[in-house]
């Protein structure tokens, strides 16, 4: 956490997320994803941290499931219709492509997503729906996969078949058999509204900032003016004793 916290502030990065468990009044427990941010004032001084707390209970719960599905279907192949249900009624996109980066399966919420059918995006390779500024970091990402056999989590631009272009955060993690990977298994999230809220948290911050500012200028006149007036009126009660 220092080590981000201290490229957030020499600017090497915009944000950072963490995520954690968090216990309510009532003893429930839920997952939320914290993302930090940094103000900076005109000068390009730093002000404050600004963090936007997100609720991800169910992202967590659907991850966990899928995982929990998928190790069953490696094992003993009996779960595929259960599999085929949250995977359709999921509310985010998701995916499975090959290792060449062509899609093989697609959700509906994929296809409302992207606004393409399921048979124009089976096929399809991923960077025709990435902007090409973002190809070499979504590579990356695929690298880094097959050296950690780990899941990666990270934040593009989608660009939908109206030419919209949408930010998504892509959550995703191979798929093994006999030692080999053979496909990408993945999940889509809309995060519009979240950067829409961040993007609100920083211009509340930096309106907080002026009005600050704008009222130490207030006060400072203020207490300006009024030690003029009373340097006035000694020295005319001096003249006048004299």
């Amino acid at each position: 956490n220092a080590e981000m916290v201290r490229a957030l502030k020499a600017g090497e990065i915009q944000a950072f997320t963490l995520e954690g468990r968090y216990i309510r009044k009532d003893g429930s427990v839920v997952w939320v994803r914290n993302t930090i941010s940094l103000i900076r004032d005109d000068e390009g001084r730093s002000t404050h941290f600004v963090q936007l707390t997100e609720d991800i209970t169910e992202y967590k719960e659907i991850a966990a499931r899928l995982r929990d599905v998928q190790a069953r279907n490696e094992a003993m192949c009996q779960s595929e219709e259960r599999y085929r249900e949250l995977f359709e009624n999921s509310k985010d996109a998701l995916y499975l492509h090959d290792m060449s980066g062509r899609y093989t399966s697609v959700n509906r919420a994929g296809e409302r997503l992207s606004g393409y059918t399921r048979e124009e995006l089976v096929g399809k390779h991923f960077s025709d729906l990435v902007p090409a500024e973002y190809a070499n970091h979504v590579r990356e990402q695929m690298c880094k996969k097959l050296e950690t056999s780990g899941e990666t989590t990270y934040e593009v631009e989608m660009i939908t078949k109206s030419g919209r272009r949408i930010p998504v955060e892509v959550s995703s993690r191979l798929i093994v058999e006999d030692g080999l990977p053979v496909s990408v298994q993945g999940c889509v999230r809309d995060i519009s509204e979240r950067k829409r809220a961040q993007e609100a948290s920083r211009t509340y911050s930096r309106q907080l900032i002026e009005a600050q500012e704008a009222e130490r200028r207030r006060i400072s006149l203020e207490l300006h003016d009024q030690v003029g007036q009373i340097l006035t009126a000694v020295k005319m009660n001096l003249h006048a004793l004299q």
